[in-house]
């Protein structure tokens, strides 16, 4: 029995920790926006407004090639890809109920967003921001 929970809790504080894969991380990975850089209005029942500023590398002057943006129905929940920008021109997002699914009114969400760099290895994602609500 005492292996049992030996092996349990070993298995928990390890299956636990997210590894990022990202080689380049340390070198080119589009840094985190903070959130004061950040903001989500609400437009009406079937609308939200998520704009920010943009994100340069940690180590270089590197713009993003674009951004993720996340949603989920609670604050430490998890979050699905809402959309995907892929320029670093356009830094706002128009979360749009078109079938009646999310109602904004009755229903309140949370976003992420986090800025990805395009090479010839693929596409690397930087940190994702905190999460926000209007």
């Amino acid at each position: 029995m005492r292996n049992v929970i030996i092996l349990i809790i070993f298995i928990v504080l390890f299956a636990c920790s997210l590894e990022r894969n990202n080689p380049f991380e340390n070198e080119i990975a589009p840094s985190a926006i903070g959130s004061e850089y950040f903001s989500i209005t609400k437009i009406s029942v079937d609308s939200i407004r998520i704009n920010w500023e943009p994100t340069s590398a940690t180590n270089d002057a590197i713009f993003a090639d674009g951004y993720y943006i996340y949603r989920s129905g609670w604050e430490n929940g998890n979050y699905s890809i809402a959309d995907t920008h892929f320029t670093s021109m356009n830094l706002e997002y128009f979360d749009i109920d078109n079938n009646g699914e999310l109602n904004f009114d009755e229903n309140h969400y949370w976003y992420k967003i986090s800025a990805f760099i395009t090479t010839s290895s693929g596409d690397f994602e930087g940190y994702r921001s905190v999460a926000k609500t209007w």
